[in-house]
């Protein structure tokens, strides 16, 4: 019984970990994408 219960804990954790790290890129990604708008924005 325990086994089974740390497993799906185990399972939660990766699901949430793997959901932290798409949004950290996704959120990397729009970072950047800000920056070298601000860039051209100053540039010009």
């Amino acid at each position: 019984m325990n086994k089974n219960i740390d497993m799906s804990l185990n399972n939660l954790g990766t699901c949430f970990f793997l959901m932290f790290q798409i949004v950290d890129f996704k959120m990397g990604h729009n970072l950047i994408l800000m920056s070298l708008k601000l860039k051209e924005m100053f540039n010009n």
